[in-house]
């Protein structure tokens, strides 16, 4: 009965063989196959696969570097929340974990215990537990909460907005510009859990992150963005450091540059390019003015010299305007039939200056 059955295996070990000997020769003829359509399919679409492939090598080139980060920073939480999930107790470790559990919860019955492991909460504080050095989730708070004795460790996170003022920095701009530079930034612990497990000191670790964006971004903008786009590179700093911040569980709520000081030398010229712009602003609206009073002038002298009685109306109202503005003035006015013995005149001596001139021309001749 061995020998039959041995017989009886090796035969089934023998066509077990030979069926997977089938089936691979199968398959490599099955690729082989697909090998060759596919080179025939290379061939045949190899115009329309040019135009796609350099469509995906634009898009490839045209993603935003903030976007690239945001997938960096999710892989990277991921993975060392992994690292930490993944960590296993051996069989005695998990003994001696409840048996001191065990003895923390008998510690406790002892009143004295009670009044140095029971914690308040406020209303924007957390409590994040750790209990013989594994995380206890969720977050505790707000509330009274008591921590065994001699088992819990824990750490209080405060969730209200922290107001962080970025030292004044002196860097140069993207134009060869040096300035100084100082700015705030608002923020708030959203995650407590993130907070404690995956930075060590989330306050300095973001104050550093946000000195080092500000002086990254002002060196790739340019005086005048500086100075006139103030609320563009708000939140280009803003969008940067919630990218950043955003896997340790921090909230970045406001951006704010607060002063640009330049020096002395570039203060003057800036200040002798705006006096010039002004002169010449200054210049172009007068000689506008200028140039539509001539126009309306000289439709106004043209209307007064089709009647003779317009001037002497005009120069009556110009006499009443002195006589209002100045009263201590005294005006001797010359009468209005003078003006008219003057044109009289004017069209007498006319007609005997172009007859003496056309004698004299005769006397030449």
């Amino acid at each position: 009965v061995g020998g039959i059955d041995r017989s009886v295996t090796t035969d089934n070990v023998l066509n077990t063989a030979m069926s997977s000997n089938t089936a691979a020769n199968v398959s490599r003829g099955a690729g082989n196959v697909e090998h060759v359509l596919s080179i025939n399919d290379d061939h045949k679409f190899a115009d329309e696969r040019q135009p796609l492939a350099a469509t995906r090598s634009q898009a490839a080139v045209s993603h935003d570097a903030q976007t690239a980060a945001v997938h960096y920073q999710h892989e990277q939480s991921v993975l060392r929340t992994d690292e930490h999930s993944t960590g296993r107790e051996g069989c005695m470790s998990l003994v001696a974990r409840y048996m001191m559990i065990f003895f923390s919860y008998l510690l406790s019955i002892i009143p004295l215990f009670w009044l140095t492991n029971t914690k308040i909460a406020d209303q924007y504080d957390r409590f994040v537990r750790f209990r013989l050095g594994k995380l206890v989730r969720p977050a505790l708070g707000p509330g009274l909460f008591y921590f065994l004795p001699c088992v819990d460790t824990w750490r209080r996170v405060d969730l209200r907005t922290v107001t962080y003022q970025v030292p004044t920095q002196e860097m140069m701009t993207r134009d060869s510009v040096t300035v100084n530079v100082n700015a705030v930034v608002y923020y708030h612990i959203r995650d407590a859990i993130k907070s404690v497990v995956m930075v060590q000191d989330v306050k300095h670790s973001t104050a550093l992150l946000a000195s080092t964006t500000l002086r990254a971004v002002i060196g790739e903008s340019e005086l005048d963005e500086l100075l006139q786009k103030r609320e563009a590179i708000n939140n280009k700093l803003r969008a940067i450091l919630e990218t950043t911040a955003d896997a340790w569980g921090v909230s970045i709520e406001l951006v704010e540059v607060r002063d640009v000081q330049l020096p002395a030398i570039m203060q003057r010229a800036m200040a002798a390019q705006a006096e010039a712009e002004r002169e010449r602003r200054a210049k172009v609206i007068s000689s506008e003015g200028e140039l539509q009073a001539s126009t309306n002038l000289l439709r106004a002298a043209n209307q007064m010299s089709r009647n003779r009685n317009t001037m002497q109306l005009r120069y009556l109202q110009t006499l009443t305007q002195i006589s209002q503005e100045k009263n201590s003035t005294i005006v001797f006015p010359l009468p209005v039939d003078m003006v008219s013995l003057l044109d009289r005149a004017r069209d007498f001596v006319a007609p005997n200056v172009n007859n003496n001139n056309d004698d004299s021309a005769d006397a030449v001749v």
